[in-house]
C-alpha cells in the first residue's frame, strides 16, 4: 500500500497535468498572436540570429500580456533566457553560473492558484539546411529536454520548442526532422506530428518521449514560425 507522502506527491502531479493541459491551447494562442503583430510591425532582426528573434518575439509577447490576460482571465508573464537550476546548484554544490538558460518561458495563472511554466527553446530551421535540421534536434529536442543534465521540463511532461523558418515549409521540415530522430533516437514513436490548427495556424505539432527522469511521456509542442522575407542586413561595427 502506497504511504500518504507518494499518494500527496501524485495527486499534487495529476493537479499539474491537467492545468498545464487546460492551459496549453491558451499559451500557444499567446505565441501566435505575438508572432503575427511581430510580422505585421515587420519587427524583424537585422541579422538572421536565434537570440534576436527570441528577443524581438518576447517584446511581443510582453506587449500584450496585458490584454490577453484580461480576455482569458488568467494572468501572464514572460521571461528571456531563463535559468534552469538543478538540483546540485539549488542545495550548493554546483556552480550556478553553469546552469543552462531556456529561451523563453511564460507563466501562467489564475487568482492565488498554481502556477504553470511553459519552457520554449528556440532554434533557427531552414528546409535546404541539413545543419540546421540536425541542430533543432540534437542541440534543441535531445540536449535540452531529454538530457537528465539539462532537462528543461524541470519535473514536469511539458515542453515546447519555436522553430524560426528561414527558408522552405514547415511539412517538408518536419519530414526531414522525422529522419533525424530516427538516426538520432532511432524511435518512430518520438516523430512529430502534425496537431490541431489554432486560430487558422497551422504550423503546430506535438511529439512524446520517455521523460529523462522517468516519470511518464514527456509531450514537447512544436511552433514554426516562418520569416521568409526577412533580409539580411550588415551592421554597422
Amino acid at each position: 500500500m502506497q504511504n500518504s507522502t507518494t499518494q500527496v506527491a501524485k495527486g499534487l502531479g495529476s493537479i499539474s497535468d491537467k492545468l498545464l493541459e487546460s492551459r496549453e491551447p491558451l499559451v500557444l494562442k499567446l505565441i501566435i498572436k505575438a508572432y503575427r503583430k511581430m510580422c505585421e510591425e515587420k519587427r524583424y532582426p537585422a541579422k538572421r540570429d536565434e537570440v534576436r528573434f527570441s528577443a524581438i518575439l518576447k517584446r511581443c509577447i510582453e506587449e500584450i500580456c496585458r490584454e490577453y490576460s484580461m480576455a482569458t482571465g488568467h494572468q501572464w508573464t514572460v521571461e528571456r533566457e531563463n535559468l534552469n537550476d538543478n538540483e546540485l546548484i539549488r542545495l550548493g554544490q554546483a556552480d550556478p553560473n553553469a546552469a543552462p538558460r531556456i529561451d523563453i518561458v511564460i507563466t501562467c495563472w489564475k487568482g492565488f492558484g498554481r502556477r504553470t511554466k511553459f519552457p520554449f527553446e528556440s532554434k533557427l530551421i531552414s528546409e535546404d539546411n541539413s545543419t540546421l535540421i540536425n541542430y533543432y534536434v540534437k542541440k534543441g529536442l535531445i540536449d535540452r529536454y531529454l538530457n537528465q543534465e539539462k532537462d528543461y521540463a524541470a519535473g514536469q511532461l511539458w515542453g515546447g520548442m519555436i522553430g524560426y523558418i528561414l527558408q522552405g515549409s514547415h511539412t517538408t521540415i518536419v519530414e526531414k526532422l522525422n529522419k533525424q530522430i530516427d538516426r538520432q533516437i532511432n524511435h518512430p514513436d518520438d516523430h512529430l506530428f502534425i496537431g490541431r490548427p489554432i486560430e487558422g495556424f497551422g504550423a503546430i505539432y506535438k511529439s512524446q518521449h520517455q521523460h529523462p527522469d522517468n516519470i511518464g511521456i514527456l509531450k514537447i509542442m512544436h511552433l514554426f514560425l516562418a520569416f521568409l522575407l526577412v533580409q539580411e542586413t550588415t551592421e554597422e561595427e
